[in-house]
């Protein structure tokens, strides 16, 4: 190996000299574990949804930095859909799940509700990383009904026909059970939107852990 003026170093000098790293290992680099939800926790599908304010939530929570943005938006009465650019708010994309409303023809009990009318259920548009980390799986393409039940999804349903009837966001909270007696809080905002057509609104759901620290290890 060679200095800058040409001559060639001591062992001793070559021992000193630290290795260069690619830009890719850098960037992989990360001062925080690699986080396996699964391991450790339930899955936020089979745990119901419980109303809370948004007051709750901390002020970086994924889904109240959301809501400025969403606040922002021009709505007659709710924003379009198609308004939204995802580089304004790039860091918040992996909590993002967004659901389109639909009339389920023949569709099964589960996704039936006084709340809600017959037949009604939403179907996954996107799924984002870590959202889908909580869930076990991506569940993009899928009915809620076919990942939810009971409780779990009524409460959902309610939630949501809430936020579509009344034009505003909702916020809830599920506390999942873990592996063992370990138990972890995600809270939520549900952000209503026109869709496609006026038959087929959608909701944005913004869940990520309570905790603070947990957030940052996902």
């Amino acid at each position: 190996m060679a200095r800058p003026d040409g001559k060639r170093l001591k062992k001793q000098e070559r021992r000193r000299t630290p290795a260069l790293r690619s830009n890719r290992e850098i960037q992989a680099v990360s001062i925080y574990p690699v986080f396996d939800w699964e391991s450790r926790y339930g899955s936020l599908c089979l745990s119901p949804v419980r109303p809370i304010s948004e007051t709750l939530l901390d002020a970086d929570h994924p889904a109240r930095l959301f809501h400025c943005f969403w606040e922002a938006l021009p709505r007659a009465p709710l924003p379009e859909r198609s308004t939204l650019d995802p580089r304004r708010f790039p860091a918040l994309l992996k909590w993002f799940m967004i659901l389109e409303r639909e009339v389920a023809l023949g569709a099964d009990e589960r996704g039936k509700g006084e709340e809600s009318g017959p037949g009604i259920d939403y179907r996954v548009r996107l799924h984002g990383t870590a959202a889908a980390q909580m869930m076990y799986e991506d569940q993009t393409g899928r009915r809620l009904s076919e990942f939810c039940e009971g409780e779990c999804l009524r409460s959902r349903l309610v939630a949501m026909e809430t936020t579509l009837r009344e034009a505003r966001p909702v916020f809830g909270r599920s506390t999942i059970t873990g592996h063992g007696k370990a138990t972890v809080e995600v809270s939520l905002g549900m952000f209503p939107f026109t869709g496609r057509d006026e038959s087929s609104p959608q909701i944005l759901v913004v869940a990520a852990p309570t905790d603070r620290m947990l957030r940052l290890s996902m």
